[in-house]
């Protein structure tokens, strides 16, 4: 695999950072990052970003990485230990060798202090709690249009940065908005539960000439870890001379994040998204596992009424439709269930996330067919139909 044509430039108020990155069948990709014009000193111009964007997919399919360029000698040497954790892991990662035109130091140390902020509950924490403790504070709210929005979702995104830069402003923060086609690269042979590890150290090493430090708001709490692109272990390892990467928040549960921050700020309660799903073009849709796990913690937390950001109440006939089998959505409802138990409230919820989690049956050959049709999607269509018959509310 070759990192090449190496690329700035600038174009209609934006700058812009491209490669092309070479498979070893020859395949080309090219992929790059944009932000506005008023963010250009920010951007590093060498490879180190698209050693991010690719490193766990050169180890995932076994080649070595030519890269055509430099990088951060500080990021090279830890490499070493990225590859060897990812390694420890045991989820069939490889060791390859990195072989760099050029290793070089940093020569700009940035000023400023960013976070990464979708609008979620992980993102809301880190934001309010760093406030709160007015030290090291946030300076820029990182927003980035190609991760969770597709590129090709233009009226959503416009919405969402609408009301990120309406919390900005309430906070006296501005918003970096990095715009990037790398899933079109990772998703084919990679996976987003991995790739948006290396995603998101990316974009931290795109901007390190403008951040000294960057927050990767939590996902999982210290006990419930396991392997996934953004890790306390990982996000870390990709720092270079002068950027310090902080993975935020893993010493408090999602339930405790809502009832500790989230229930008592009316921005969050307004402008809270966690909607991956967005059924017609919804900011959040209600009906999606992200929605209704956020909606059982709001409810938990006594503000299901006060929050404007979902349109439909929690209706717990849901618990019928959504799948909680998977790992991650296992943690999030068995912390909401151990939550209620501590105080011994809510017994139709209790009984709810009781059956969703140990009583309810997912077989037959109807759920099958879904979980055949949902994998062949995933693995030879970049999970597009799935996109599709989700967003038109079909599914």
């Amino acid at each position: 695999m070759k990192i090449t044509n190496i690329n700035y430039s600038q174009k209609n108020k934006k700058a812009r950072l491209s490669a092309q990155i070479v498979l070893k069948n020859g395949k080309k990709h090219y992929v790059y990052f944009e932000v506005d014009k008023e963010f250009k000193d920010f951007i590093a111009k060498d490879a180190s970003p698209f050693l991010a964007v690719v490193l766990m997919l050169a180890m995932k399919i076994g080649e070595d990485l030519y890269i055509e360029g430099s990088i951060s000698e500080t990021l090279y040497h830890q490499t070493e230990r990225i590859m060897n954790l990812l390694i420890s892991w045991d989820v069939g990662f490889k060791k390859v060798k990195i072989y760099p035109d050029r290793l070089v130091k940093d020569e700009r140390e940035g000023s400023y202090i960013g976070s990464f902020f979708s609008g979620g509950v992980d993102s809301f924490y880190t934001l309010l709690k760093n406030k709160k403790e007015n030290k090291d504070r946030i300076t820029q709210l990182i927003l980035v249009h190609g991760f969770d929005i597709e590129l090709e979702n233009i009226s959503l995104f416009q919405e969402i940065l609408k009301n990120i830069g309406k919390i900005a402003n309430a906070g006296k923060l501005s918003v970096v908005v990095v715009e990037t086609n790398l899933r079109k690269l990772t998703d084919k042979l990679l996976g987003w539960d991995f790739g948006h590890g290396g995603a998101l150290a990316a974009v931290s090493l795109l901007l390190r000439n403008g951040f000294k430090r960057v927050y990767i708001p939590s996902s999982y709490t210290y006990d419930t870890l396991y392997p996934w692109g953004s890790h306390p272990d990982l996000d870390p390892l990709w720092a270079t001379e002068n950027l310090k990467i902080i993975h935020d928040g893993c010493n408090v549960s999602r339930v405790q994040k809502t009832l500790q921050y989230i229930a008592h700020s009316e921005t969050a309660l307004k402008y809270l998204r966690v909607c991956w799903k967005n059924e017609k073009g919804k900011y959040n849709c209600g009906v999606c596992p992200k929605c209704i796990r956020t909606m059982v913690d709001l409810r938990i937390a006594g503000v299901a009424d006060k929050s404007i950001a979902f349109e439909k109440k929690l209706d717990l006939k849901l618990f019928n439709k959504i799948d909680a089998r998977s790992h991650g959505s296992r943690i999030y409802y068995k912390q909401s269930l151990e939550e209620l138990k501590k105080t011994n409230k809510d017994p139709e919820l209790q009984a709810g996330l009781h059956y969703l989690l140990y009583e309810k049956k997912y077989g037959g050959i109807v759920q099958e067919t879904r979980d055949f049709v949902g994998d062949i999607d995933r693995k030879y269509n970049s999970g597009r139909l799935y996109k599709f018959l989700s967003h038109n509310g079909i599914i």
